[in-house]
């Protein structure tokens, strides 16, 4: 199988460079799948803008992860799982709370209700069993916020498609996929 390569910065359109060096000085860097996406900068602006915009919507930076890592597990996307772990103890989590929300062990009643509904979501294609919303609505959680979260489900998809797709290289610190 041929492999795609990631693509060094002069590699890609003017219109990618300026999206990575807008990369790079958030974050200290510009991450495979961002290069990857760089072969397309229609697609790396418009997953950038959109990620940027639901993330910073209804839910904590917190639970944006939890519902990456959940998203990512279920679609057993290496790279994304890897990235979510680093990133999601950077906003708090302990590899012990990184592993149960994997694992669909979570105890806090908000988390779980949102981890479980993202879970459902990617699981069933959106055909979600009635007990998965009414968990989520009954912690207080409006219409904007179920949209806000499938928008986040969709968006994670997506990376996690083209990370597995392409077989992108992961450059954070490997966990394994497969749960005990």
């Amino acid at each position: 199988m041929r492999t795609i390569e990631v693509p060094k910065r002069e590699a890609v359109s003017p219109e990618s460079q300026k999206l990575f060096d807008s990369v790079s000085k958030k974050i200290g860097f510009v991450p495979n799948l961002y290069a990857i996406m760089g072969y397309s900068s229609k697609a790396l602006k418009g997953y950038l803008d959109f990620s940027e915009s639901i993330e910073s919507s209804t839910f904590s930076q917190r639970e944006v992860q939890a519902i990456n890592l959940v998203v990512s597990q279920v679609n057993e996307c290496s790279y994304c799982l890897a990235a979510h772990t680093a990133i999601g103890k950077k906003v708090g989590f302990s590899e012990q709370e990184v592993m149960a929300i994997r694992r669909s062990e979570v105890t806090d009643p908000r988390l779980k209700a949102i981890t479980n509904l993202a879970r459902e979501i990617i699981k069933t294609r959106g055909h979600v069993a009635s007990p998965f919303l009414e968990d989520f609505l009954a912690q207080g959680f409006k219409e904007a916020a179920l949209v806000d979260l499938v928008a986040l489900v969709a968006a994670k998809t997506f990376a996690n498609l083209l990370n597995e797709t392409l077989k992108t290289p992961i450059d954070f610190p490997v966990v394994k996929v497969q749960l005990k």
